[in-house]
């Protein structure tokens, strides 16, 4: 069985603070980058020509495009299969329509491809539940992966994973119902989905904890995004001995240069914490 890669979610730009032979040194083999943080960017007008977004950042491992959409639909109505998704930041009102992204998609030539993709609120109306089921079966499009939705309603998660299976879907992203669930919810209704899968299939996920990383492991899922180390950043915590702990509570030579809040002190916290990461993961494979 493949073993579970560790996937850094670039939500911005450039893969800043760390370089492609960074990443690489770190032992990770394939990235992710969102058409919310690269759309009309004046970097991804020169995707096209150059060959793609692995080219234009000398990256040799695989890249997996995806919208990047992590909020619930705002509303679901007639015109949303047409147009595309509702919104794609709580705190916006801007779209990313079914154009744009294909329009995005076909700059960054990536390896892996997700369709777009939106839920309905997990504790939503069960009409718009299913009514967000079958808005991203019609978003599908021929994509080779396929995100599943449902929320907790098991008969609409039943409809989703059978409907990606008629379009001839065999890989599939668990986590379009997850909307910073409790880990008990989480745990169960994930385990739920991936009872219903067939045999052979390859999965994604993404996760927003550690927990949920451990757990994600555990189940050998394929692919697992994440950008905890930079979470882990902004609040200056540093996983140490298969801890999280506070940067100021490590006395260690090792960490000096890290507790330091200068560029060098970033991008060396940063590539230790993707580092001890990514150590987790081979230690459980």
């Amino acid at each position: 069985m493949t073993q579970s890669q560790l996937v850094p979610m670039l939500n911005q730009e450039t893969i800043s603070p760390l370089t492609a032979m960074e990443w690489q040194q770190l032992g990770i083999k394939t990235l992710a980058v969102t058409a919310v943080d690269n759309l009309r960017t004046e970097q991804h007008a020169k995707f096209t020509t150059i060959g793609g977004w692995a080219k234009f950042y000398q990256w040799s491992g695989q890249v997996i495009a995806w919208s990047g959409i992590q909020a619930p639909f705002k509303k679901i109505n007639k015109n949303t299969i047409k147009s595309g998704a509702t919104y794609w930041r709580q705190q916006q009102s801007q779209k990313l329509t079914l154009s744009d992204y294909e329009w995005w998609l076909a700059g960054v030539q990536a390896d892996i491809v997700l369709p777009l993709a939106q839920a309905a609120p997990y504790y939503g109306p069960v009409d718009d539940i299913e009514r967000a089921v079958e808005v991203n079966l019609a978003w599908q499009n021929h994509h080779l992966w396929g995100v599943i939705q449902g929320a907790g309603l098991k008969r609409a998660r039943q409809r989703s994973v059978q409907g990606l299976i008629d379009q001839g879907v065999q890989n599939f992203v668990l986590g379009g119902n997850n909307q910073h669930l409790p880990f008990d919810e989480w745990q169960r209704i994930n385990e739920a989905i991936l009872a219903m899968l067939p045999d052979g299939r390859q999965t994604m996920m993404r996760v927003s904890s550690l927990a949920e990383l451990q757990q994600a492991v555990s189940w050998k899922i394929n692919y697992i995004l994440t950008d905890l180390p930079r979470y882990w950043n902004r609040h200056r915590k540093v996983f140490w001995s298969g801890q999280l702990v506070d940067l100021s509570e490590v006395n260690d030579a090792s960490t000096r240069l890290m507790q330091e809040e200068t560029v060098l002190g970033e991008r060396l916290l940063m590539s230790h914490n993707w580092q001890q990461l990514n150590n987790l993961l081979k230690n459980n494979d």
